[in-house]
């Protein structure tokens, strides 16, 4: 089974053999440059909230027209929005005594001040000659928590609406669990997705492969 986090969907989506891997290359710049611009029309900001309850999070980022985005594990949860009211979001969590970290970002994303660049990536999609295969191995798809559908349509649809959607990390790595995955491996550098893994999931194994010789301890600790 495969999942990757917001821009690793793209990843996933080419190690899955849904897109095949220069088309999937073709989208990442294609998606980036969309996203920069939908960015510059409304300044934005992204902050890590921190062990506070999900419905009451919920309810107070609909009082302050914000929103949830990111569902990284339990006692995490990503808030993005436009700078004015991110910053007002963040001054009632402080007054309030919450934890949050802001996030070294340039926009709203995964918001619906995303929707012009998931109506060009849609655009992209469905009239720039990609092609569409059905998954090798199982995708979990970040918007839904669920794996990729079938249709040629639905792709387009899920891939295109993932940047202005939520990523239910939390959700993906608890289904996984559920139909048996035991061993979580992360590629690429840094551990941060392992570190969701370890506080949504007790009694797995996690490795992290970023250069050679963590894949030769990888492939050791396989074994």
């Amino acid at each position: 089974m495969v999942a990757g986090f917001s821009l690793g969907e793209i990843a996933g989506l080419a190690v899955s053999g849904i897109l095949r891997r220069e088309d999937a290359f073709r989208l990442v710049t294609v998606r980036g440059r969309l996203m920069q611009t939908a960015a510059e029309q409304v300044k934005g900001k992204m902050a890590a909230v921190l062990r506070m309850d999900k419905d009451e999070l919920e309810a107070l980022c609909k009082e302050a027209g914000v929103y949830p985005v990111n569902y990284n594990c339990p006692g995490q949860i990503v808030v993005s929005g436009s700078e004015e009211k991110m910053d007002a979001f963040t001054e009632i969590l402080g007054a309030g005594k919450v934890r949050f970290v802001n996030l070294p970002v340039g926009g709203a994303f995964h918001t619906p001040y995303m929707e012009s660049a998931s109506l060009g990536l849609e655009k992209e999609l469905s009239e720039g000659g990609y092609e569409f295969s059905d998954t090798e191995r199982i995708l979990y798809s970040d918007l839904t928590a669920l794996p990729y559908p079938a249709g040629k349509e639905d792709k387009i649809r899920t891939i295109s609406k993932q940047v202005s959607g939520s990523v239910r990390w939390e959700d993906i790595i608890g289904k996984m669990a559920e139909e048996g995955v035991d061993t979580f491996i992360e590629c690429g550098p840094g551990n941060t997705l392992s570190g969701f893994v370890k506080r949504t999931l007790k009694d797995v194994r996690i490795f992290n492969v970023s250069d050679r010789e963590s894949l030769k301890n990888t492939l050791e600790g396989l074994k």
